[in-house]
């Protein structure tokens, strides 16, 4: 009788171990958000010549209703700086993913604005 058992506890095992070996031909799928970006560059001349796609690229798998925000700072040369403050200008925008376009243009009339 305990033969009998050997038998059917080892093959219990083994059937076991083969099927917790099986894979999954679909790997789940990670749902993320970016909720903000910062972004420094050099000088207000930069702002020209960034690329405002690549803000875009982030945000894309975002929900629409997502809030998100966006930060751009021009770094100052610290060398030269008599304040404690990194940074020459700052400013920070904020709304939701489906008004992406609209935060980045009202970004840009900041920057437009504050380099006069």
């Amino acid at each position: 009788m305990s033969l009998r058992n050997l038998i059917l506890a080892v093959s219990m095992m083994c059937s076991g171990a083969a099927i917790a070996q099986t894979t999954s031909t679909n790997p789940p799928k990670i749902n993320g958000f970016v909720a903000s970006i910062e972004l420094e560059l050099s000088n207000a001349d930069a702002i020209s010549k960034f690329d405002w796609s690549a803000v875009k690229e982030v945000f894309k798998d975002n929900d629409p209703d997502q809030a998100i925000s966006i930060s751009l700072a021009f770094k100052k040369d610290q060398e030269n700086s008599s304040t404690d403050s990194e940074y020459l200008q700052k400013a920070k925008v904020t709304g939701i993913t489906k008004n992406l376009d609209e935060l980045i243009n009202n970004l840009k009339k900041i920057f437009k604005v504050i380099d006069k």
